[in-house]
């Protein structure tokens, strides 16, 4: 669970899990006759784990064993983690039973075997071979649970990182030959090989893993990218285990993916970025097999393809700066580059990848070209002999092709080189954002320019930033050489950069943009640049709704109060009125004026938004209560303003699409709502989102920023 760098806020999130019960239960002895499933836990937490094993232990409770399922835990704790439960050091081997506790290991202790190494091979060929013997069954899945690191070079004498990683015996962890091994001798010990093997641990769904252990299980289930603290949600799936034990290994398989992705992506374990797949081992020699043709044509076109290559190995999918999703990568070269050996040899990539994998999902939006499979694939300069001796290295070409000389050191450059220097700036206006910058060799530095008028605030930054952006700027007079001022990571989006400036003589300013990880460029390290005026005390950079609220700005939509936006401000029907009409007519100086007589008692012809409303009105977009009022104060809430926005959007209310209701489109928003089809149109649009709880509160005010970013969202403002 080693977290790479959109993961390190995940320790931010604690356990929300989901009760769920138990089926009566046989007599759960130790002596018990064959069982459909066998769920082995390697729990290794005698590390700084240990607290989020302790939680993970309680949700397998939340479940248990039954007569059809059995659930056995190995669990190694550690000093100074985590106090609770007896504080015991050991480690310790049980059969899981339901209970309530969400804090408290309820489950019977059947043996104490003292402190072990849990990243020797041995430990774990032990533990298998008699939760085997003593919990025989049809089917075995084995769950490795601990940090992991997939395939990477250490200092000092090991040569290869993988799983188990135990502190209290010297930091001894499981190398993926290791792990190999172990399950070489555990076919041995059983007979037969593992059904499923599962790493609850970061980055191991890697082409090189899956590999190495291809002879000794059916299935490998893994994360390509890290795997956040709560790790798996063993009462999820373990509850639907047990509720149809009979299921197949390929579909449990699917059911560990699914059920983990789906407590990522609003369910028992919140928000967060994350992917899972299931890999059918057998299929791993004919994955080799491509991937080592693809290597020999990589190696044979690099001479005339060099800077294609490198820009698409730097587009693709990345998990950590070393690992890379290889379906990704051999779709991008199948895509983009003109020579047909490399072209057909990526294809052929994706064929024998689509036929390995059995499951795969992800969720949010750093993980969206995950294939299910990364592998190793570092900077040009950054290849480590010792990968070949790797399985996979040593079968096919891929280390030959990592180790050569690369006739290139850069990718395409981005639309603003060169702007490697003051003198090649390129020029910045506050009122548009540079968009799609990267850095597109090491060390790359990006220069703009800009013109500072005197007594202005401006915010200066980046955002939108790519999977592997972290970015550090520096803001310079106008010889280019005097620093004004720097900043790393004080934005909303962290790894962002941002600058308050108050400008005190007018002339030319220069930034400069440099990223963080020096050794890191691509296209998956693009950015947004910007330089836009502080036009409100109460809205600063910081300020989520920022830039959407400068761009209403610009577009004549919204002003201010004094110097004031009051953003928190809930929104009127009066106001609601003012920002349709002059987002649908480009601006306050385009809403026609009107002339009729007013269509409501409580808005005459000198109301401030008179004309707005009557706009309105005669497009369809807002109505009247009952004695012919429009009851200008009263506040709008998330419901009103779906179907405001709807009806403006659509022409009217008779134009607003109703694509049915077979199911709601949010729990608390039912089929006979009446504003169900406005919501609806709104969220297609991307206009409207839900909340983190999966519902969309339509009883909730509008708030004046809110406001601000629907209408971006509904007009596609340039930000």
């Amino acid at each position: 669970m080693n977290l790479p760098i959109r993961l390190r806020v995940a320790l931010l999130f604690t356990i929300c899990a989901l009760a769920s019960t138990s089926p009566a239960r046989a007599d759960l002895g130790a002596s018990r006759g064959p069982g459909t499933w066998t769920v082995m836990v390697y729990l290794d937490a005698d590390n700084n784990l240990e607290d989020a094993g302790i939680a993970d232990f309680n949700e397998m409770e939340q479940v248990g064993s039954t007569a059809e399922v059995n659930v056995v835990v190995q669990m190694d704790r550690t000093p100074g983690f985590d106090r609770t439960n007896g504080d015991w050091t050991t480690a310790r081997r049980y059969l899981v039973e339901q209970d309530s506790s969400d804090s408290t290991i309820g489950s019977t202790l059947l043996a104490d075997i003292g402190e072990v190494n849990m990243g020797h091979p041995d430990t774990l060929v032990d533990f298998v071979t008699w939760a085997a013997t003593d919990y025989p069954a049809d089917h075995y899945l084995l769950i490795i649970w601990d940090h992991g690191e997939g395939w990477r070079k250490v200092s000092g004498p090991s040569p290869l990182k993988g799983v188990a990683y135990d502190d209290t015996s010297r930091y001894d962890y499981l190398s993926l030959k290791e792990l190999a091994q172990a399950l070489a001798d555990i076919r041995s010990q059983l007979g037969r090989d593992l059904d499923i093997l599962a790493c609850d641990a970061c980055l191991m769904q890697m082409v090189e893993v899956a590999y190495e252990l291809r002879a000794n299980a059916g299935y490998f289930v893994g994360s390509a990218y890290g795997v956040p603290w709560d790790g798996y949600p063993y009462n999820d799936f373990l509850a639907q285990l047990v509720a149809s034990p009979t299921m197949s290994a390929s579909a449990l398989c699917s059911l560990l993916v699914d059920t983990y992705v789906a407590s990522y992506s609003g369910g028992s374990q919140g928000f967060l970025d994350c992917t899972l797949s299931a890999v059918r081992l057998s299929q791993m020699d004919a994955v080799a097999a491509a991937a080592d043709a693809l290597a020999l044509a990589l190696m044979d076109g690099a001479d005339s393809y060099c800077q294609d290559i490198l820009t698409w190995w730097s587009g693709c999918q990345m998990y950590d700066y070393l690992y890379r999703d290889l379906g990704h990568f051999a779709q991008l070269l199948s895509d983009n580059v003109a020579d047909p050996a490399i072209a057909e040899a990526a294809a052929a990539v994706v064929t024998a990848i689509d036929a390995a994998i059995v499951a795969e999902a992800k969720y949010g939006p750093w993980m969206e070209n995950s294939s299910g499979l990364s592998f190793y694939y570092p900077p040009p300069t950054y290849y480590e002999p010792p990968y070949g001796a790797t399985a996979f290295g040593q079968a096919t070409n891929w280390d030959d092709f990592l180790a050569m000389p690369m006739p290139c050191d850069s990718i395409l450059p981005d639309a603003y080189e060169p702007d490697d220097t003051p003198q090649e700036a390129s020029t910045i206006s506050c009122a548009l954002t540079q968009t799609d910058h990267w850095f597109d060799s090491e060390r790359d530095d990006d220069w703009a320019e800009f013109t500072g008028e005197p007594g202005l605030t401006y915010c200066i930054g980046t955002k939108n930033l790519g999977m592997f952006g972290d970015t550090f700027m520096y803001l310079y007079a106008g010889d280019g050489t005097t620093l004004l001022d720097y900043d790393d990571d004080s934005s909303p989006e962290w790894w962002a950069s941002l600058l308050h400036w108050s400008c005190s003589a007018a002339g030319t300013y220069y930034v400069c943009v440099q990223h963080y990880w020096y050794y890191e460029y691509g296209l998956e390290t693009k950015y947004d640049l910007f330089v836009k005026q502080q036009r409100f005390s109460d809205v600063s950079g910081y300020h989520w709704a920022f830039h959407q609220i400068d761009a209403c700005c610009n577009a004549c939509i919204v002003s201010g109060y004094g110097g004031y936006y009051q953003p928190s401000s809930p929104v009127s029907r009066d106001q609601m009125a003012v920002f349709i009409a002059r987002a649908m007519c480009g601006g306050e100086e385009n809403v026609p004026e009107c002339t009729d007589d007013p269509s409501f008692v409580d808005v005459p012809a000198n109301h401030w938004a008179f004309n707005h409303i009557e706009y309105a009105v005669d497009a369809g977009i807002v109505g009247g209560y009952e004695g012919n009022t429009y009851q200008p104060t009263w506040q709008i809430d998330r419901g009103q303003m779906a179907v405001f926005v709807a009806r403006a959007l659509c022409g009217g209310e008779e134009d607003v699409p109703d694509p049915g209701c077979t199911t709601p489109p949010f729990p608390d928003v039912p089929c006979d709502s009446w504003a169900r089809k406005h919501i609806q149109y709104i969220a297609a649009e991307g206009i409207t989102y839900g909340y983190e709880d999966g519902l969309y509160h339509p009883e909730i005010v509008v708030t004046r920023d809110q406001m601000a970013v629907y209408i971006c969202r509904a007009l596609d403002l340039p930000m």
